[in-house]
């Protein structure tokens, strides 16, 4: 397996570092308020409108004037209306992510409803500092893994909602796949794909 060539100086910010950033955090909560339970189709339109004010990238390019990337992952749930998309890390509210009280409201708000259909997405926004005077370059790439909700949980390995999420093609869930097969068919695999294919591209050029 060849090996991926990083372009200089390009800071990879996840949500986590940037909710450390007492201005970030802000930002990043009025981000989640106006994209509340949008679909994930909705929230890049968003995310396109709200870049230079909102996106957690560019909080990092205008403060620090460096190269870097961030990216958010939900699920979103045909039955709910997208929901819990852009808040599933805290869909059953209360500090920090608890997932199995995630899954517990997931399973009580679907009930008994037959229409399980579900997808795992994550949006990586980009934002490439470019020389002399030209405006940075912004690029958005999405890594979408479609499949159902089942109704209980299997399998324990992987996090959050791994033990509900059943992939299209697949007769077990992420959590009893492994991180192996997880790793190469889901939604943050395909997004950074699309991320490490476009430097590749860019650094070639």
């Amino acid at each position: 397996m060849s090996s991926v060539h990083r372009p200089k100086r390009v800071v990879r910010k996840w949500g986590s570092t940037m909710r450390d950033l007492k201005h970030g955090k802000n930002v990043w909560r009025s981000c989640r308020h106006k994209l509340r339970y949008a679909t994930y189709d909705y929230a890049i339109k968003k995310a396109l409108k709200y870049t230079k004010k909102y996106m957690k990238a560019q909080y990092v390019y205008d403060h620090y004037g460096v190269s870097c990337f961030a990216d958010d992952t939900g699920l979103e749930v045909d039955a709910l209306n997208g929901a819990p998309g852009v808040l599933s890390a805290r869909y059953a509210g209360g500090e920090g992510h608890d997932s199995e009280a995630n899954m517990r409201k997931l399973l009580h708000e679907l009930g008994n409803n037959n229409n399980r259909k579900a997808r795992f997405r994550t949006v990586i926004a980009l934002i490439l500092k470019n020389n002399g005077e030209t405006a940075a370059t912004q690029q958005l790439f999405e890594g979408i893994v479609n499949g159902e909700i089942i109704r209980e949980k299997q399998g324990e390995e992987g996090f959050g909602y791994d033990p509900l999420f059943q992939p299209d093609g697949y007769n077990e869930t992420f959590a009893q796949l492994g991180v192996g097969i997880k790793n190469k068919i889901s939604h943050r695999a395909r997004a950074t794909q699309k991320l490490a294919e476009y430097l590749l591209n860019k650094k070639e050029l």
